[in-house]
């Protein structure tokens, strides 16, 4: 190690030392790792010797560009010992007087030695004495990127010390603010990370809420500084009535714009809404170790306010303002889509109360602009970004995100932009060219590309954004939109992802991998979650996936190879089907029907256990028989198993012959009398059960027929015809 100390202090200490030997030297530091290795008594040379490059105005750069590196790589150790001392010279170095790579270079450092600082206290006094006060002037800069540098440090300063920043709290948001009126979106957009932090400085009192209260009230003075903004650049417009009005009227305390020229001054504000949006975003989107309380209420009144003014609303006047505001209006509708992402990021579900006004926003934003077949200014971008904050806000709702109610209106919006119209165009040309050129063929050449010069412009990040958010639609309501929408879809993916796998030329809007990709994942959309009245199309997406994997893009390919397994797994589950077979439920219909019996067999039997020791009286009554019926009675043959032994009268339940008395039994005509005259018509006669049995059965005693009646083997099948449909109709079987 003291070899490496002395060929570096060789190296610094040559007289030729320029910028070349400096970066030899950093690129030394990096693979050896000395500072991390070593302690600070033995890079004490080094240090001194950077020191004096710093302090040397011709050498002064090359002193903080090793500097810079010591800091990022420099062991606990050393910081403990030099840190303050490098706090001190990175804060001198950021004086106005120095160049401008010094400056620069010096708030680089202070970022680095910021992040590194934790609780070393020299370090932590140095930082929010000198250093924070160094780089609040840095951003009182004309020059945009000292601007940039300097919020790169002050972001990491408040990140780590802001309770300990409260004395430079005021200064610090008015320089963040008059960045707005800077109008330079690179620099707003870091700036906007500070202004997230402000709240943070100071102490916030028990549990924090000190700091949530600061944090509410800030954002309640964006939105007002938001509302007055639109007060400007919709002056003389007529809007619609707020739906959530404003809360708050306490805004930043913006100055207002003081240019004259129309489409100048409306150029000006449209820039400062934009800073001002990612300012608000930033408060949304900013990690913040306590709970922030957002206004919902107010940011979506601010938002319908802002999407409400559309080009239709502008009217068809011809004046400048009007003609520059119609042309500004899309970026506007942007910049206030991107709060609401931000919005849903961090409030999910919690924004379910504000669903069908979230709905009316994306479909008056797809509506009042459509997209023009023949037209180069079809407004792709506002569309896009519409079709991004729809599919945010379908991504963190999910199954809560109440799509499907709406999905009538959006979907054919989504088809629009998604499906080819090659087919159309060239069939128009071919038919125009044949009415106006009709027996010329010389002219008939030149007549097509006159018709097929004015194509329509296609998008491909707009139909990739369509796409998004049509995978998204199906994922999370695609058994509840309309069976049409899956049946126009299958046949959209499926075609198109033929034509590709045929080796034809892919249509302009699917050219490139990424939407060959979305092509595969919508297919599997509409596998996994299909609609009950259409059945998903697993044949052509086993051979599409399998295809698929021979893809020379790397993401398709292994895309198609997870699909193919879930489609197989799909097809050919690991475990058997719910669904049975007919064989199956019959067996196991024919088992419950014996089960069936040998439970009724089983409680007869105790009935008749229990009943032996009581006498019933049965006494059989004649039954009023209707008209037109004859009875059959039948006895099946025994059964070869042993008879059970006859019952006394006393043994007898009543149960036995209810049956019998319950069932309407009919006369039966003489058989002689029916083959003498067929076509006269016999006229029923009421017997009683004696008469029936004595007539079909040579049993004629009581007994007998009581007998008949106990026995379960025997079974006796009354068979009803009807005269007139001499049709059968079985009324009951006798089991008991």
């Amino acid at each position: 190690m003291d070899r490496e100390v002395e060929s570096t202090l060789a190296m610094l200490n040559n007289p030729w030392g320029d910028g070349k030997s400096i970066k030899c030297i950093t690129e030394t530091w990096k693979r050896s790792k000395l500072f991390k290795r070593a302690d600070h008594a033995t890079v004490q040379p080094i240090v001194a010797a950077v020191n004096a490059k710093i302090l040397s105005a011709n050498e002064k750069i090359h002193g903080l560009k090793l500097l810079l590196q010591i800091a990022a790589s420099c062991s606990e150790s050393c910081l403990n010992e030099y840190g303050a001392q490098f706090v001190l010279q990175a804060a001198r170095s950021c004086d106005k007087h120095n160049s401008f790579n010094v400056r620069c270079c010096a708030l680089l450092i202070l970022k680095r030695l910021a992040n590194r600082a934790g609780k070393i206290q020299p370090m932590v006094k140095a930082i929010t004495g000198n250093a924070v006060a160094q780089v609040v002037d840095a951003l009182n800069e004309s020059s945009p990127a000292v601007k940039l540098y300097a919020c790169h440090a002050l972001y990491s300063i408040l990140t780590h010390f802001s309770s300990s920043c409260g004395s430079v709290k005021a200064t610090l948001e008015q320089r963040l603010v008059e960045i707005l009126v800077m109008n330079d979106e690179r620099v707003a957009g870091f700036a906007a990370r500070c202004f997230a932090r402000l709240p943070l400085i100071g102490g916030g009192g028990v549990g924090q809420q000190g700091h949530q209260a600061a944090i509410t009230g800030l954002m309640k003075k964006t939105i007002a500084a938001l509302h007055l903004e639109l007060d400007g650049l919709y002056e003389g417009v007529h809007e619609l009535p707020m739906t959530y009005p404003l809360t708050s009227k306490e805004n930043l305390g913006l100055p207002p714009v003081s240019e004259i020229k129309p489409a100048i001054r409306l150029q000006k504000i449209k820039q400062r809404i934009e800073c001002l949006c990612l300012y608000l975003s930033a408060l949304f989107l900013e990690p913040m170790s306590i709970s922030k309380a957002v206004p919902v209420q107010d940011i979506f009144g601010l938002v319908c306010r802002a999407i409400g003014v559309t080009g239709t609303s502008l009217g068809t006047s011809q004046l400048i303002e009007v003609l520059v505001l119609r042309d500004m209006i899309p970026s506007v509708h942007i910049s206030f889509m991107s709060v609401m992402e931000s919005l849903i990021d961090i409030g999910k579900t919690n924004l379910l109360l504000y669903n069908e006004t979230f709905y009316q926003m994306i479909i008056n934003c797809l509506s009042w602009r459509q997209q023009k077949k023949d037209s180069k200014a079809s407004y792709s971008y506002l569309r896009s970004k519409v079709y991004a904050m729809l599919s945010c806000w379908l991504s963190n709702l999910k199954g809560a995100s109440g799509v499907e109610t709406f999905a009538d209106r959006i979907v054919p919006h989504i088809f629009q932009d998604i499906t080819p119209e090659k087919e159309a165009v060239v069939l128009k040309a071919v038919k125009q060219t044949l009415k106006r050129k009709k027996g010329r063929v010389a002219d008939q050449s030149s007549a097509v590309p006159n018709e097929t010069s004015t194509q329509r412009v296609y998008d491909e990040d707009l139909c990739s954004a369509g796409l998004e958010a049509m995978n998204l639609i199906l994922k999370s309501a695609g058994n509840l939109i309309k069976s049409s929408f899956h049946k126009a879809m299958q046949e959209l993916v499926v075609a198109l992802l033929v034509d590709l796998q045929r080796g034809l030329d892919p249509h302009p809007l699917y050219s490139s991998e990424k939407c060959q990709l979305q092509l595969y994942e919508i297919l599997q959309s509409l596998i996994l979650f299909p609609h009950p009245l259409c059945p998903p199309a697993t044949i052509y997406a086993s051979t599409l996936f399998s295809s698929g994997q021979l893809s020379n893009s790397k993401e398709i390919s292994r895309f198609c190879q997870q699909a193919m397994q879930v489609v197989q797994r799909l097809s050919f589950p690991v475990y058997p089907s719910i669904v049975l077979e007919s064989e199956v439920l019959e067996d196991l219909k024919d088992q419950a029907l014996a089960n069936a019996a040998a439970e009724e067999e089983s409680e007869e039997e105790e009935e008749e256990e229990e009943s032996a020791d009581e006498e019933v009286q049965v006494r059989p009554q004649a039954v009023e028989l209707p008209k037109a019926v004859s009875v059959i009675v039948a006895a099946e043959p025994e059964p070869s198993e042993p008879e059970p032994p006859e019952a006394s009268e006393a043994d007898r339940t009543d149960s036995d012959l209810e049956v019998l008395e319950e069932i309407p039994v009919m006369a039966v005509p003489d058989a002689a009398s029916s083959e003498n005259d067929d076509e006269e018509q016999q006229q029923p006669e009421e017997i009683t059960i004696d008469d029936v049995v004595t007539a079909n059965d040579p049993c004629s005693t009581e007994n007998d027929i009581e007998l008949i009646a106990e026995q379960p083997s025997k079974k006796a099948r009354i068979e009803v015809l009807d005269k007139n449909a001499d049709v059968a109709l079985m009324l009951a079987d006798l089991v008991e």
